[in-house]
């Protein structure tokens, strides 16, 4: 714990310099250069805290170490939402930011019915379900942009993940409302460490330990549905964080939720920020996030499926 502790303060500390510092344009005054910096500083915690957290979440109540918060469904949708808000009613800061957030609700309460009407909760349901839904609102995205004639440049670079967003109050706003809706799901989850811990044991394990796994796992879809849909409006569709984050963690302080979901966060944020850092200096235009957290995802996803080959047997 005081390794991983050191470690990931000493990165956080670089990186938030590295975020904050820099050259600038000479035509821009410094008080509007740090407050851009600033923005894009909260934004990059936030997302990459709750991409570490949903990871772990997601994982755990689906049984399956290679699952991303992503696959559940509520990305497409907060796609498919973005999409459907820019092609009817314009590209203003709260249509933009309210689009995917209902966009992922919706999507989510297609999986939660899908659940319902099979009458399964379990951990290849919820993945199965998900699978199904990021097909559905993926196709609905594409025929709408074909539909509205949204900009797909504009679209694509949105879904693709950014962090390098406009300032404004209403924007702020918006993020400073999620966020303080977010704080009591992040500690309920700390708190709910037992229980996540019990799930790791199987379901009729935590079952005939006195848990309530039904009811648990449609908590924690809530959850994390709430908190990914959240993350989209603000930065988009950025892969593999929320698999490496919980993964990485794990590495460094074990599999105790207690202490897992707090440095998964803390790793999902300092992932992020590096995957922002490169995005912006690797070539002279900015990349999306996607594209520098994929070139980091896929070995590690490599990595994972070898590591896991019994899981997949």
């Amino acid at each position: 714990m005081k390794r991983f502790l050191l470690f990931s303060t000493s990165a956080l500390v670089l990186l938030l310099y590295f975020e904050f510092f820099g050259t600038f344009p000479p035509e821009i005054p410094p008080y509007n250069v740090a407050v851009i910096r600033l923005w894009r500083i909260l934004l990059g915690l936030y997302v990459g805290s709750v991409l570490g957290i949903t990871g772990v979440i997601i994982q755990t109540i689906t049984a399956n170490p290679l699952m991303d918060p992503y696959l559940s469904g509520v990305s497409s949708g907060a796609g498919f939402g973005a999409v459907v808000v820019m092609g009817l009613l314009g590209s203003g800061v709260l249509f933009t930011l309210m689009g995917p957030f209902a966009g992922g609700l919706v999507a989510f309460f297609t999986v939660y019915l899908l659940l319902k009407l099979v009458k399964n909760i379990s951990g290849t349901a919820i993945v199965l379900t998900g699978i199904s839904a990021s097909f559905l609102y993926s196709s609905l995205t594409i025929i709408t942009m074909i539909l509205t004639r949204v900009s797909w440049g504009r679209i694509i670079f949105m879904l693709f993940g950014s962090i390098n967003k406009p300032v404004s109050l209403q924007g702020f706003t918006v993020f400073l409302l999620f966020s303080l809706l977010s704080v009591p799901l992040f500690i309920y989850s700390i708190l709910k460490w037992k229980d996540l811990n019990l799930l790791l044991l199987g379901d009729e394990s935590s079952k005939a330990m006195g848990v309530n796994v039904e009811r648990l796992k449609e908590i924690f879809l809530v959850i994390v549905a709430f908190l990914v849909s959240v993350s989209v409006s603000f930065a988009g569709m950025i892969g593999f964080i929320g698999i490496m984050a919980p993964h990485i963690s794990r590495r460094m302080v074990g599999g105790d939720h207690r202490i897992l979901i707090p440095a998964s966060m803390f790793t999902g944020a300092i992932i992020l920020l590096f995957s922002d850092i490169m995005a912006r200096k690797l070539f002279i235009a900015q990349l999306p996030l996607t594209v520098i957290s994929s070139l980091l995802g896929v070995p590690f996803f490599v990595y994972l499926l070898i590591k896991e080959r019994r899981w997949l047997q």
